[in-house]
């Protein structure tokens, strides 16, 4: 069913309509280049505010359809946004026409009371720092039009530093934040405020965020971490909370306090007194509890430990790859270590399918949720995550047509909802395997041939970015891996020179290329939002925040690694059977194992589920391997109490040593290291314990790395199979590898 909307009218009485009214004018004008007129007319759009006699909350709506007109119904300018969002969502631009293509007639409720981002003006995010109140007001409006509720914002930071500001800044922050509160006001949009602890006493914490709030126009909710940053004891942590609450309510009465269950590192049990002391407090103090990253517990427990009369808020992080608590393909780990090198830790990452399996997961044991987020690299997640915050059960592809309809209009749909679902899909496997990159790349560049006026909008720019990124891997590994081989090949025809010759081959055209027009995008896109992807050219706050065009030559392959052992070689008194050593690093016989997290992922393991949450301490990306100094092998490091494993295919006659490669920035730990075999101790000692061997370690590892080994008797195998288990349960251990070899 279709209804034609072309040259629509809008009608609108009292104040709130007709706020709306303008916003919906506006999105028109967008689209159209014709702002619609204010009168009686059909087609209409009629914004009609009411009660709970029609609706019971004003995070509801209802619309109306009929022939030549379309009647939004809702409480507030909230609700009557809302409803433009769903028309927004559903409308096709074509040709000068507007087409609603779907019946949305009826009443319309979110699942979850509870949906909002984070949008902070600090130096941190890649973007946010370089924009006005303005820019704010009408990000948030885009948020609303998928049925965003909450906007968290932060307040100025105390005391003020040379590192409080940027050259992007160019707002103080107190009065950026009362005029994004003043424009969410505006449209009826929460406002939560992320306001750390600080080390003041209790009594000033609370005078200054009094102070620092009072002239803000807008403040529903407070949000105090309990870690990262500002560490408490869980005891004194809550004592804060409840002060706080009082001394704002003296301002804000209505003040919701929500803190958060992100715990401190190195105070032990905290957990446990979180829970026990916000079960203590008084009805009416505490509103709800947050769960967040470095969580004090997982959210089905902490929604089974706390007192029902708290509802749980979730806080997820959307946006960051790796070393975080949603790495890319979690929890496999499985993201692929050239990927990781050049995107690091944020980039533009649609992860849709993945985010919905997450929200699966966590969302039942929540009322709703306020995203983490660092920028705008995030863009599809927020709306991904908001849709299914207002209704679970909608499909990945339906809420990404309707993400196309809402910012491409006038483009294929269909065809730029599959180019942005295939991102996701360009990051499974080795991308010298995954065919879907080119199709990616060449499915966006049709796009943009057919709608040139997308080259000036960043949403769509941003993707393309992407998929250009992830084509440039593909180009740079398929190159070096052709090369790789062969030189391996004459190495072992004992012609060293000539190998090193072919390591020292140049890319072609094609890729220098794209090189130059990767960088011309991300070059445009800080000239569009201020989005900084590099720290030399944007002025980015470090490599780690979204400054991927530092990452682009990041090595992807070990081809740096072997120039550089080609080098070493020459000093030996044997260079050729060196190398041979080198490209043999991993070679074992058939019943010996070789494992590396970097090259393998958790699947040999037979063991995904870890006890406990595991971290993987990525490598790739660091500076530390922007030579690659790093084999490629050890670019995952596992850092947890212990690791678990399920092997077999060992024979039943011999002894095995088991050798682990090691990475660590301190060796003196306080804690016991064991190493268990099928249940028996075969290694109890001082962390890191085990015999040394420092040639291997020259040869084949890396600065910050080395090996130790320990017997494995015949006896400890049952059937060639071998549970194995390293645990250290102090300060835990990072593995990069390990082998097991036949003791010859």
């Amino acid at each position: 069913m279709k209804f034609d909307f072309t040259n629509l009218s809008i009608q609108a009485e009292s104040a709130e309509e007709k706020k709306a009214a303008e916003i919906f004018a506006c999105e028109i004008e967008k689209r159209t280049g014709k702002k619609p007129e204010m009168k009686d007319g059909k087609p209409a759009v009629v914004f009609c505010q009411c009660g709970e006699e029609r609706l019971p909350h004003k995070d509801c709506f209802e619309i109306e359809l009929k022939e030549g007109e379309m009647k939004i119904f809702a409480h507030t300018v909230r609700g009557l946004i809302f409803g433009m969002g769903k028309f927004l969502m559903k409308t096709v631009y074509k040709d000068g026409k507007i087409t609603l293509i779907s019946d949305i007639d009826g009443k319309d409720f979110p699942e979850k009371r509870l949906r909002g981002h984070q949008n902070a003006y600090r130096t941190m995010p890649n973007t946010y720092d370089a924009w006005s109140p303005e820019q704010f007001a009408d990000h948030f409006k885009n948020l609303m039009l998928f049925g965003t509720n909450t906007n968290e914002i932060l307040p100025p930071e105390y005391p003020v530093t040379e590192k409080t500001y940027n050259r992007h800044m160019k707002w103080d922050m107190r009065e950026h934040m009362n005029k994004c509160s003043h424009y969410a006001n505006e449209l009826d949009l929460d406002v939560s405020v992320w306001y750390p602890n600080d080390e003041l006493p209790e009594d000033e914490s609370a005078q200054l965020r009094r102070e620092t709030l009072k002239d803000a126009e807008r403040i529903d909710i407070i949000f105090p971490p309990g870690g990262d940053p500002g560490d408490y004891p869980a005891d004194q942590f809550v004592s804060r909370c409840v002060k706080i609450t009082k001394e704002l309510r003296k301002i804000k009465p209505e003040i919701q306090m929500w803190p958060s269950a992100q715990m401190p590192r190195g105070i032990p049990g905290w957990g446990d007194m979180f829970v026990e002391k916000i079960n203590e407090t008084e009805d009416g103090i505490i509103t709800g509890v947050i769960q967040g990253p470095n969580r004090a517990m997982e959210v089905y427990e902490l929604r089974r430990r706390i007192d029902s009369r708290f509802p749980l808020r979730f806080y997820p992080d959307i946006t960051h790859n790796l070393r975080c608590e949603y790495s890319v393909q979690y929890p496999t780990e499985a993201w692929h270590y050239s990927l990781q090198a050049v995107n690091s830790r944020e980039s533009v990452n649609p992860r849709p399918q993945e985010y919905k399996r997450i929200h699966s997961i966590k969302s039942p044991y929540t009322i709703g949720s306020v995203s983490y987020s660092e920028g705008v690299t995030d863009d599809v997640n927020k709306f991904v995550w908001g849709r299914l915050e207002w209704k679970k059960e909608q499909s990945v592809r339906a809420i990404l047509e309707d993400y196309a309809r809402l910012f491409f209009p006038g483009a294929d749909y269909i065809k730029c909802a599959q180019a942005i679902s295939g991102l996701e899909y360009n990051w499974i496997g080795d991308p010298l395997d995954n065919p879907n990159i080119e199709n990616t790349l060449a499915l966006f560049r049709s796009i943009v041939a057919e709608n040139p006026e997308l080259h000036d909008n960043w949403r769509f720019l941003m993707h393309l970015y992407r998929a250009e990124f992830d084509m440039i891997v593909k180009m740079r590994r398929r190159a070096e891996t052709d090369l790789i081989e062969e030189a391996k090949d004459y190495i072992f025809r004992n012609n060293l020179e000539k190998a090193e010759e072919i390591l020292s081959v140049d890319f072609d055209e094609e890729y220098y290329a794209l090189h130059s027009e990767i960088f011309l995008i991300g070059d445009k896109l800080f000239d569009l939002i201020g989005m900084q992807t590099s720290v030399e050219r944007h002025d980015a706050l470090n490599w780690e925040r979204g400054a991927v065009l530092d990452h682009i030559d990041q090595p992807v392959t070990n081809r740096l690694w072997y120039l550089k052992k080609i080098a070493e070689a020459k000093e030996t008194d044997n260079a050729i059977e060196y190398m041979k050593k080198i490209m043999m690093r991993n070679k074992v016989e058939s019943d010996e194992m070789y494992f590396s997290f970097a090259e393998h992922g958790y699947a040999p393991l037979d063991c995904t589920q870890q006890h406990g949450e595991p971290y993987m301490n990525v490598m790739s990306d660091r500076n530390e391997n922007k030579n690659g100094d790093i084999p490629t092998e050890l670019l995952k490091c596992y850092d947890h109490y212990t690791l678990n494993a399920n092997l077999g295919g060992f024979t039943g006659d011999c002894d095995y040593k088991l050798i682990v490669t090691y990475h660590a920035r301190d060796e003196q730990r306080k804690g016991i290291q064991t190493v268990l075999a099928n249940g028996k101790t075969i290694f109890s000692g001082n962390t890191y314990g085990g015999e040394r061997d420092e040639e291997f370690d020259r040869m084949f590892l890396a600065p910050g790395y080395f090996s130790a080994s320990y017997i494995l008797p015949k006896d400890v195998f049952e059937n060639g199979c071998l549970e194995l288990e390293i645990g250290e349960t102090v300060d835990g251990i990072e593995i990069a590898e390990f082998r097991i070899v036949k003791v010859k």
